[in-house]
């Protein structure tokens, strides 16, 4: 809808399935959805280029499956989501260009708690040229499946989620190339698949994972070029799968391959070992 501004002729309407916006070039507000409280399907806001904030879903407190925020060019936060708690099984943030942080997730502390559901349990942050933090996600505590982070040009760190506790399958933070630590996961404690943190080229420290004790499959660390030390991952006493540490230029092999023995002794690597191709110090 190439001419569609506004939604407050919809004030008086309530949705309680799915709600959709899509492909309204000139919609600016979402005012004309406070009579929304919950949904028991989905929320899809995507391709609205002028979509300035998502003012307007202020009453929206729980979304039963999925959530999709994508390619609104004009998006600067999240406000208006605040009294979102709960989203069942997926959280989609990606492809919003001007968007500089996730203020407005105050109230989320969980993505993915459906454990009926076939289809995976995410929550993915990706391509967001202008995010520079992830404040907003402050309160989130778990993470059904997959949180994955990757590709956000100008994201230079993680706090905001120091209330994480459990990741169920997979950590994924990749390509974000202005990132510097990933200080902010404090309280995540166990990952129970997979930890990849690939290509960021600017990370330095991977300190804000002091207190990992275990991976439940394969942990991999390669090609961050800047990175230095990976004593962040000290408290580490097992891992499920594979342990590959590899072409990170400045990681002393040795250091990779003390955290190899740390593991071994404390619970034990249950796949093969790889390092590889990092500093020889």
């Amino acid at each position: 809808n190439y001419s569609l501004t506004s939604l407050k002729g919809l004030k008086n309407t309530s949705v309680s399935g799915s709600l959709e916006i899509e492909d309204n070039d000139s919609l600016t507000s979402l005012k004309g959805l406070e009579n929304i409280t919950s949904l028991d399907y989905f929320l899809r806001i995507v391709n609205n280029y002028s979509l300035t904030s998502l003012e307007g879903l202020e009453n929206l407190t729980s979304v039963a499956l999925w959530v999709r925020i994508e390619n609104n060019y004009s998006l600067t936060s999240l406000e208006g989501l605040e009294n979102l708690t709960d989203i069942g099984i997926s959280l989609d943030i990606s492809d919003n260009i001007s968007l500089t942080s996730l203020k407005g997730l105050e109230g989320l502390t969980s993505v993915g708690r459906d454990s009926q559901t076939p289809f995976p349990r995410h929550l993915q942050i990706g391509r967001n040229d202008s995010l520079t933090s992830i404040d907003g996600l402050e309160n989130l505590t778990y993470v059904g499946d997959y949180f994955f982070i990757t590709d956000n040009d100008s994201l230079t760190s993680l706090n905001g989620l120091e209330n994480l506790t459990s990741v169920g399958e997979t950590l994924l933070i990749y390509e974000n190339g202005s990132l510097t630590s990933i200080d902010g996961f404090e309280k995540l404690t166990s990952i129970g698949g997979h930890l990849y943190i690939f290509e960021n080229g600017s990370l330095t420290s991977i300190d804000g994972l002091g207190n990992l004790t275990s991976v439940g499959e394969h942990l991999a660390i390669s090609n961050n070029d800047s990175l230095t030390s990976i004593g962040g991952l000290g408290n580490l006493t097992s891992v499920g799968g594979g342990f590959a540490i590899y072409s990170n230029l400045e990681v002393c092999t040795s250091a990779a391959e003390d955290l190899e023995s740390q593991v071994q002794a404390a619970g034990g690597i249950d796949g093969q070992t790889y390092i590889e191709d990092n500093k020889d110090c």
